[in-house]
């Protein structure tokens, strides 16, 4: 079995790559069990329901002159309905999604002994996570 670092990992925000990545969350989504369960029944009994998107979280080593980290944060602020496109790749493992999702938190900061970083939540919706 064939194992990869992680740090091959690149994003790119609708089309600009995002430098300076700490951290990536995993993408995906989850279907939620309704439960179809009825008296007499012996064991519980369950149906698929909506299909819907995971949060992803992840960190930036911020860099205000950087321009995928300027286009990430005017658009939170200026266009809080967009749908926007993260391109994330792994190029060892022949493995490219764009996931659509929305940005739901920008925050900024850093620990007295660390980097200046802004975190970044987004929700990931319909179509999801198209590729390979």
């Amino acid at each position: 079995m064939t194992k990869r670092a992680g740090r091959g990992l690149t994003v790119e925000f609708n089309g600009s790559a995002v430098g300076q990545l700490t951290a990536f969350g995993e993408v995906g989504s989850q279907r939620a069990l309704i439960d179809a369960s009825a008296y007499g029944d012996d064991w519980k009994d369950y149906v698929l329901g909506q299909q819907d998107g995971v949060e992803v979280n992840l960190v930036l080593a911020y860099d205000p002159a950087e321009t995928a980290h300027t286009a990430i944060v005017t658009d939170f602020n200026s266009n809080p309905d967009a749908v926007n496109v993260w391109t994330v790749a792994h190029a060892d493992a022949s493995w490219e999604d764009d996931v659509s999702a929305r940005t739901t938190q920008i925050t900024r900061g850093g620990a007295l002994d660390g980097l200046f970083q802004m975190s970044v939540t987004i929700k990931i919706v319909e179509p999801g996570v198209v590729g390979s």
